[in-house]
């Protein structure tokens, strides 16, 4: 599998087009791409900074229990994605020396890295989504985000898997990629319909079988969803919103749209022609940065919407709440749980 996807042009990067200009064509869309990721860019260096320099950037442990099975699921799901993201990168880091260049799909990589830093902004203005602190954490970073509404943001672990889950979104682009090119054969003409509608299948299917199992784990939980948009018996404590799968299709999408049709996007974003600057290589980068973050946040929205519907809290592992509210455990704080 690993052979078949470095040699696939659409699970690697394909060999560029031959251009007899000698200065890249830049489109509006690169542009505005790039605008909007030197905003997020300069947003996440103001947060970090916040974050670091108020002493926040510190583990939260307290609530953990050895003896519960999630902490062994948690053992298995830090060891198996860090190994699938070194997978990655080696398939990476060697395209990227045989090309010599900084390639689509390294861009796109430590893109993904960067837009990790969103995965709090879940929480922005309601206390929606917990992660469990039997995973290796660190204090989450919200808290310090200019503009934030949720007093609560920052009380809350962010685990350090979660990085390498959002760099394993190229992983999984890359497969769906392979896939897309064995079926264009058999159709007359492939449109970027059928690419749409391929990566909602199979990333739907990705995603459900391995949240589903670390929901029923005590990783993480879906607190503050509506259930009548939850999958049908996956409701209550363990259920499995259906604005999940939203969140998975559109970032999954952002990247095989981007990596499947370069005429499309991409052809704007890359530089080309025989005089390739520094300066073209960092915008590139910087368009597909926040080409990519715009697409997690857009990713957010419906479940952010939705929340505000939610019921109670239900009965949670003291090291899911972790100490935020009140929710009929041993933890007794001041702020009651969200209703």
């Amino acid at each position: 599998m690993t052979r078949g996807l470095e040699q696939s042009p659409t699970a690697m990067d394909s060999p560029e087009p031959k251009h007899d200009t000698t200065q890249s064509s830049r489109g509006g869309i690169t542009w505005l791409c790039a605008a909007a990721g030197a905003l997020l860019l300069t947003w996440q260096a103001v947060t970090m900074c916040r974050w670091i320099v108020r002493g926040h950037a510190e583990a939260i442990t307290r609530y953990r229990d050895p003896e519960a099975i999630s902490a062994i699921g948690a053992r298995i799901f830090e060891v198996g994605f860090f190994t699938s993201t070194v997978v990655l990168t080696v398939i990476i880091a060697r395209n990227a020396f045989r090309e010599r260049r900084f390639t689509l799909d390294a861009m796109i990589a430590l893109a993904l890295l960067s837009a990790s830093w969103l995965d709090p902004a879940f929480a922005f203005y309601k206390q929606i989504f917990l992660y469990s602190s039997q995973l290796i954490n660190l204090r989450a970073w919200c808290g310090d985000m200019p503009g934030v509404l949720n007093p609560e943001c920052g009380h809350m672990p962010e685990p350090l898997v979660v990085p390498l889950m959002y760099v394993n979104t190229l992983l999984g682009a890359m497969f769906i990629g392979w896939v897309i090119e064995r079926l264009r054969p058999r159709m007359a003409h492939w449109t970027i319909w059928h690419t749409l509608l391929t990566t909602a299948l199979i990333g739907s299917a990705l995603d459900f079988a391995w949240e589903v199992l670390a929901i029923n784990l005590d990783l993480w939980k879906y607190a503050s969803f509506p259930d009548a948009l939850a999958v049908p018996g996956l409701r209550g404590a363990d259920r499995f919103p259906l604005t999940a799968l939203f969140t998975c299709f559109a970032m999954s999408a952002s990247v095989v749209v981007l990596r499947t049709h370069r005429d499309g996007i991409a052809k704007s974003f890359l530089p080309c022609g025989k005089k390739r600057r520094k300066a073209s290589w960092v915008l590139t980068f910087v368009a597909v940065v926040g080409y990519i973050q715009a697409a997690v946040l857009i990713s957010f929205a419906p479940a952010m919407l939705s929340a505000p519907y939610a019921g109670p809290w239900a009965r949670y592992p003291a090291h899911i709440v972790n100490g935020m509210c009140d929710n009929n455990t041993t933890s007794s704080t001041p702020y009651p749980c969200p209703d």
